[in-house]
């Protein structure tokens, strides 16, 4: 065999035709890797390459490159929404990671969303975002503090809603309330002693608790009232005339508020009392429950007191609702009490002193499991007051270094394999390092 070249022409003399073909079928082979990869890098690679460096313009420009193309555009289309949410460009991130989370279920998607969203004040769909991601991702750490995240979301898209609620309050449809919501207000201590305030807030909450274990029942959650009563700037002890408590249940969304009064009688006595108002009519109240008793028998009253307002309110419990509701979170008032004023605490972000609380309620019973759940709450509001989004994005980027690695490789190797033959895209122009194209195309010329 001879071989003889002459600039864009490559002559092969061979032996016999046999050799003829696998010499044909060797240099096919080798121009096709010329080509693979002699052509330089693909614009999804060079953007991520910018994105690393902060080269945000040239990262954006190559990724809108690559999502123009058949391979990898959701790929593309995600690192694009990144690029612009790097550049507090908020509404063009959150296009493009809509689009990439149409089909990729990944955590870096539902993060970059969420933080997109979350800045453009969407809450309620930011939420979302943050919740998949939490599903997605392994590490307790970056778990946990995506949920602190997501504790001070809640609170203000709560904020925000109370915010809306008042602004349109002239155009509430009261036909479109819910017949089977309803709101437990805060109990108002009449007299007696002023120990027993933190009933106020404790009592309310121990009443949901038990009418959310009845699945006919809409329940407004205690801290939608409290947010409503922020935004309103309303104390509690403001809202005990019946007009504002015919509002405020407008405003939640319920047709029907839970109203009470807790008085403290002679040689430590209780009288617990409860009414249901109709926030939909002026003026119409239903005398619910009349308890009273001993102290030490408070936790009895108040499972009498939530099946006489479930039979004020017309609803029927299953047998194995009732039997939910009569079990006992805990038999210790002090523990409750102290619950009260955690609950309290919470509500105006005095975290230090909430936790103080909700410990010493834990203390008097180790397993009341509200005081535990709003402990946990407490705690992550307290992370989240101090946290920035950077930190979960630091932790997300170090936590999957590899795997991005790995699945970059993989994805390069894809596109590679799946490349069209034609002329790259213009954002895809030779920089230094790359291997220029031959400026001819080459001919196998075959002689005798």
């Amino acid at each position: 065999m001879y071989v003889f070249c002459y600039t864009d022409r490559v002559y092969i003399l061979p032996v016999s035709w046999g050799s003829v073909l696998k010499h044909i079928i060797v240099a096919h082979s080798f121009l096709f890797c010329l080509f693979l990869f002699g052509c330089g890098i693909s614009n999804y690679d060079r953007g991520q390459d910018f994105l690393a460096q902060g080269e945000l313009k040239a990262a954006a420009d190559y990724f809108t490159a690559a999502a123009d193309e058949n391979v990898g555009q959701d790929e593309a289309h995600r690192e694009l929404g990144i690029t612009y949410y790097r550049g507090r460009f908020f509404p063009q991130a959150v296009t493009h990671l809509q689009i990439a989370s149409q089909t990729l279920q990944d955590e870096r998607t539902a993060l970059y969303l969420g933080m997109a969203l979350e800045n453009g004040q969407q809450y309620d769909q930011a939420i979302a975002a943050y919740e998949r991601f939490v599903d997605l991702n392994d590490s307790p750490e970056i778990v946990y503090q995506t949920q602190a995240r997501l504790v001070r979301l809640r609170n203000q898209y709560l904020t925000q809603l109370a915010e809306n609620a008042v602004q349109n309050e002239a155009q509430i449809d009261l036909t479109t309330i819910p017949t089977n919501s309803v709101a437990v207000f805060y109990f108002e201590l009449l007299s007696g002693r002023d120990g027993l305030r933190p009933l106020q807030k404790a009592l309310t909450d121990l009443i949901i608790s038990d009418l959310n274990k009845v699945s006919a029942l809409q329940v407004i959650p205690r801290l939608d009232l409290q947010r409503q009563l922020d935004q309103m700037q309303l104390q509690q002890d403001s809202v005990f005339n019946q007009a504002s408590q015919e509002r405020i249940g407008r405003l939640l969304g319920a047709s029907k508020v839970c109203t009470g009064t807790i008085e403290g009688l002679a040689e430590l006595d209780l009288r617990l009392n409860a009414n249901v108002i109709d926030s939909r009519k002026v003026g119409q109240v239903e005398p619910a429950s009349v308890q009273q008793g001993p102290e030490a028998d408070f936790f009895e009253l108040q499972k009498e007191m939530v099946s006489d307002i479930l039979d004020a309110l017309g609803v029927e419990a299953t047998s194995r609702e009732k039997r939910a509701i009569k079990r006992q979170s805990t038999r210790s008032l002090p523990a409750v009490i102290a619950y009260g004023r955690g609950l309290d605490a919470s509500d105006k972000y005095d975290l230090e002193l909430a936790e103080q609380h909700l410990q010493l309620s834990l203390k008097e019973d180790p397993a009341f499991q509200p005081a535990l759940d709003q402990l946990n709450y407490v705690r992550l509001m307290a992370v989240a007051t101090n946290q920035s989004l950077d930190e979960i994005d630091k932790l997300v980027t170090d936590g999957t270094k590899f795997e991005k690695a790995r699945q970059r490789r993989l994805n390069r190797m894809n596109r590679f394999l799946s490349r069209q033959f034609a002329p790259p895209a213009a954002a895809d122009a030779p920089r230094e390092g790359d291997i220029d194209p031959p400026q001819n195309e080459i001919q196998i010329v075959i002689t005798n």
